[in-house]
């Protein structure tokens, strides 16, 4: 994946030199020209593109990175900038990104042996210091994650009288809920029994319901939505007013009084001896973060080893692996995916909430043989039972309300949001006609014909299906992922080997271990674990 733009444009650094100049840089004996290298770094390959003119480096751009994003921005923006500047290969590393930066310098070196260079004489400086700020903080508990779970802890901690910095490593708070998929949870206004969800959701969800509707000021809908994954009527969505759950919990937590530092990674957690009393962060400035707390919160959402078509890109499992090597137990990660997606500047959406607020007479979900597939089904079914392409074909009228529907869901960028109300993106498509649009797109209209005569559909004026008639075509996007840190009743990481938890820390929402994959029980988990370690840790304080 091409590293962003604005990275980039920082990353490319070009000097016009006169000849007095490149007296002063020392001139080394290298053949002029622009050589590629591409190494290894933390979590994948980096490619370094380096021009040599006169002996000296005019020019050093990472051209091609999927490190960590946050985590290993500071590396990819400043090393460049400091061997150019130095011209040489002995510069400090970032602290919190050092094998990124090694991984850099380590490209760049292997330019010089290509362009018949002597490495050592890119060696033979001082090395330059060049000092990041370091950050001291002190807080009762600090919250790594600030995706729904982390926003429901730091809200309720707050509430309760403590102090948090709460770290997210993306500009802005929401987490998954920025992408879709965040419009219901599981419900009850009593102490109704359900099955099929972990033992404390079932004790604690009344408890937690009563204190969204009472404190945060959540409304539901009036009716609950059938779920064959249920025994009972326990599914329900939020109401309209505050249908964007992620967006509503953003705006709480900004004037909670918690300490919020955007764009800031966790780097490992601060230790004496094998107690956990904070946590070190870098943010994209390469600023270094030494936390430290009485408790520690991970709320880092689900780990994916491979984000390229991960809903929410940011989750790129750094405190799993993080856990994992300091000899926590963790549980295999298997990704969660879904055939109900769009792609949109780059970026997965989940389109199931809209698909769902739409009658059924007024859109047809179809494969490429025009076949029709029913839309009322959970999720997983659904995805199940889409195989190759697949689209959803609806009049203009009703595209207009699907594509409000998707705004509904998520807080999305704005570059998303343009090309979703401009139409601008290959999964859309539209014609005057159902045939023409078929046509354009590869799809059976003797299929679709005959999907909508099974379905009573006709295609007279009168009917959804004439006139102007819109197309979308949907991917595969991974919206979820299965395994994480494994954790105890009470949710506390535990050794491998042991079966002594480490008190001090909390693992919650996808960051524990877990495997339900039905529908609502994701939302549900981040309240219930939020609320509930957050209660846990003010009767530990008193």
């Amino acid at each position: 994946m091409k590293i962003r733009n604005f990275c980039k444009s920082i990353l490319v650094f070009s000097l016009c030199t006169t000849f007095s100049a490149c007296q002063n840089n020392n001139e080394k004996n290298i053949k002029d020209g622009t050589y590629t290298a591409e190494v290894e770094g933390y979590q994948s390959s980096l490619t370094v593109e380096v021009t040599f003119s006169n002996g000296s480096i005019t020019s050093v751009e990472v051209v091609d990175s999927n490190e960590t994003k946050t985590w290993a921005d500071s590396a990819l923006q400043y090393i460049p900038k400091y061997i150019h500047d130095e011209q040489s290969l002995n510069v400090d590393t970032i602290t919190g990104a050092t094998i990124t930066s090694n991984a850099i310098i380590s490209a760049v070196e292997k330019t010089i042996k290509d362009a018949h260079g002597d490495v050592s004489e890119w060696k033979v400086n001082e090395k330059a210091e060049h000092k990041q700020k370091e950050v001291e903080k002190d807080c009762d508990v600090v919250v790594a994650g600030g995706g729904l779970s982390g926003m429901v802890t730091t809200l309720r901690l707050q509430q309760l009288g403590y102090q948090c910095v709460l770290v997210e490593k993306s500009d802005r708070l929401g987490g998954i809920t920025k992408y879709g998929g965040n419009y219901s949870q599981l419900y009850v206004d009593d102490d109704t029994a359900f099955t099929n969800a972990n033992d404390l959701i079932q004790d604690h969800l009344l408890d937690t319901v009563t204190w969204q509707k009472k404190d945060l000021g959540i409304q539901f809908s009036e009716e609950y939505l059938f779920s064959s994954q249920y025994d009972t009527d326990v599914l329900k969505e939020y109401a309209p007013e505050n249908s964007n759950i992620g967006e509503l919990l953003e705006k709480e937590t900004e004037v909670s009084g918690a300490e919020v530092l955007l764009n800031t990674c966790v780097t490992g957690l601060w230790k004496n001896g094998e107690d956990v009393n904070g946590v070190s962060a870098i943010d994209s400035d390469g600023k270094i973060y030494h936390i430290q707390s009485k408790y520690v919160v991970i709320a880092s959402g689900s780990a994916m080893e491979d984000t390229s078509q991960a809903v929410n890109p940011y989750n790129e499992g750094d405190l799993y692996t993080i856990f994992k090597n300091d000899g926590y137990q963790v549980s295999e990660v298997a990704p969660v995916d879904s055939n109900l997606c769009i792609s949109l500047a780059e970026q997965y959406i989940d389109t199931y909430y809209a698909d769902q607020k739409m009658k059924e007479k007024e859109i047809l979900l179809v494969d490429q043989d025009g076949k029709c597939i029913d839309l009322a089904q959970s999720r997983e079914d659904l995805s199940n039972a889409l195989q190759g392409d697949s689209y959803l074909i609806m009049n203009a009228s009703t595209y207009k309300k699907w594509k409000a529907a998707i705004l509904e869901s998520g807080a999305f960028d704005a570059e998303s949001t343009k090309q979703l109300e401009e139409d601008n993106s290959e999964c859309f498509s539209s014609a005057e006609d159902l045939q023409t649009l078929c046509d354009m797109n590869g799809i059976s209209y003797e299929g679709i014909v005959a999907s909508m005569q099974k379905r009573n559909l006709s295609l007279s004026e009168e009917q959804p299906f004439d006139g102007n008639v819109y197309c979308v075509k949907l991917c595969r996007g991974i919206v979820d992922a299965a395994g994480g840190i494994c954790v105890d009743a009470s949710l506390h990481p535990m050794k491998t080997g042991s079966d002594t938890p480490l008190d001090s820390v909390y693992v919650i929402g996808s960051a524990a271990d877990h495997t339900n994959t039905q529908e609502g029980i994701s939302n549900t988990w981040a309240f219930v674990s939020g609320k509930w370690i957050a209660d846990d840790i003010d009767t530990k304080m008193e």
